[in-house]
């Protein structure tokens, strides 16, 4: 994979990747994690599925948008390359 960096911030990132096959973009995004778990306490136990999940980042990969939550301070973005493809992370 040959990858570009075309903008970064403290808040976004956008690259250009160019490769085939299959792809994971690991971002590290921190571990400062706003509680998002509204309503998971029920009968005194927690959603084991919830603890650890972080803030949401809007995804673009080729034009399609959708939401990824990172994971004990890492965004994990999975790909499929088949050529070239811009791929944009925004918190």
């Amino acid at each position: 994979v040959n990858a570009r960096i075309l903008d970064y911030d403290v808040k976004s990132l956008k690259i250009l990747l160019n490769g085939s096959g299959e792809a994971t973009l690991k971002v590290f995004v921190g571990s400062i994690y706003p509680d998002v778990r509204d309503g998971v306490f029920h009968h005194g136990g927690i959603n084991p599925l919830d603890v650890g999940v972080g803030a949401p980042y809007r995804v673009t990969v080729g034009g399609l948008t959708s939401t990824i939550m990172d994971k004990n301070g890492m965004l994990y973005v999975p790909l499929y390359l088949d050529g070239q493809v811009e791929v944009a992370v925004e918190e």
